[in-house]
């Protein structure tokens, strides 16, 4: 398996680690330019003319804004393959709909029945071939859910594409830190690629693409996760153990990597600790997500 890797926030579309030089896709998403006469419909000529003033080549089409973003794709889309311009369509998830929070629209007109709007996508891909495929927003944060994205109805949604047109590609929208051994065993079989947002540094996109380019390599370790619908109490703890025996202990260390997914603003509640015969040596507190490489030496030994 191996998948292609979209960044977002540097609007530059990349292939995989080692796939063949290609012309980069640099692209833009949502922010459409409406109709100064009617808000409701966007303005697909002036945003073409605009794409292609800032080098433009892709452009995600999301559709969210208003009920008439399907019809006006139909539109947008021949002026868009005149002007060598590729085209994915953008959909929400049913996190970002009224099936979650009342006050947020669907995507129209297919709302929630994501078979059907592989289905249109794919007839109209047809019709427009630089229609290339299709992106759900914030993917893996509804992905493996019951009555969201099961690993079964997202398969039967790209299926369901692809018997259209086999061309047409699903490209889930993901964080970099959600690519894993979830997202190998479970998503990545069924999926063209992904839409990896805002990366934090180089490590990241790299970390992702030997997920991506099945070069990835799992060393020993433990996960210890606190029920998130619980108050935590002051004495509240999760630990593992490991017995090692010290033979020169001006020389001993340890060294780890460690990570937290918590992002909320609670320092001081919630740490993360390394003990030496119950003395604490090392500690990072749990607030705001951090992962990481520590050593600590000294003298204390050598823990697992």
């Amino acid at each position: 398996m191996k998948l292609k890797l979209a960044i977002v926030g540097v609007l530059i579309l990349v292939g995989a680690a080692r796939a063949a030089a290609q012309t980069p896709y640099i692209g833009d998403y949502d922010a459409e330019l409406r109709l100064a006469s009617d808000r409701k419909h966007v303005d697909c000529e002036l945003m073409v003319q605009r794409l292609q003033e800032l080098g433009a080549n892709t452009y995600m089409w999301l559709m969210w804004h208003s009920p008439n973003d399907w019809d006006d794709l139909h539109d947008f889309l021949p002026l868009a393959q005149e002007a060598n311009i590729t085209v994915w369509a953008y959909l929400v998830p049913h996190s970002e709909t009224a099936f979650q929070d009342g006050k947020m629209p669907y995507s129209e007109p297919f709302k929630l029945d994501y078979v059907k709007w592989a289905e249109e996508i794919a007839k109209l891909s047809l019709e427009y071939d630089n229609l290339v495929g299709y992106v759900i927003d914030d993917f893996w944060g509804n992905f493996d859910k019951p009555e969201r994205f099961t690993p079964e109805y997202t398969r039967q949604m790209v299926e369901a594409g692809k018997a259209i047109n086999p061309e047409l590609r699903f490209y889930p929208l993901m964080y970099y830190r959600q690519f894993g051994l979830d997202f190998v065993e479970k998503l990545a079989p069924i999926i063209d690629g992904a839409v990896a947002a805002y990366p934090k540094d180089r490590a990241e996109i790299e970390r992702a693409l030997t997920f991506l380019n099945d070069e990835y390599m799992v060393p020993a370790n433990v996960t210890i996760v606190y029920p998130p619908d619980k108050p935590s109490e002051a004495g509240d703890h999760g630990f593992i153990t490991q017995t090692a025996k010290v033979t020169e202990a001006g020389q001993a260390s340890a060294t780890f990597a460690y990570a937290d997914s918590y992002q909320g603003p609670t320092e001081g509640y919630h740490v993360m600790q390394l003990r030496v015969d119950d003395e604490v040596v090392w500690e990072e507190d749990a607030a705001g997500q951090d992962d990481a490489e520590a050593t600590v030496g000294g003298g204390r030994g050598r823990p697992g």
